[in-house]
């Protein structure tokens, strides 16, 4: 769960496989905003992790 101002945020990520490529999609309620679902595609390098990238884009969501 994420939150900035005590409003819970809910995120789900979805892994897939396209021949040798992993892609992953991130999803982020922002129902407190003008949209209420945001949507992310993410193709990692070889030596990143998910919870690592997931980390940096939350503390983004965060902050902005």
């Amino acid at each position: 769960m994420l939150s900035t101002d005590g409003n819970q945020r809910c995120s789900a990520a979805v892994r897939l496989m396209i021949g040798d490529n992993i892609y992953h999609i991130l999803e982020v309620d922002t129902s407190d905003a003008e949209k209420p679902l945001s949507t992310k595609l993410i193709k990692l390098k070889q030596d990143e992790t998910l919870e690592f990238s997931l980390e940096n884009i939350e503390a983004q969501l965060l902050s902005g």
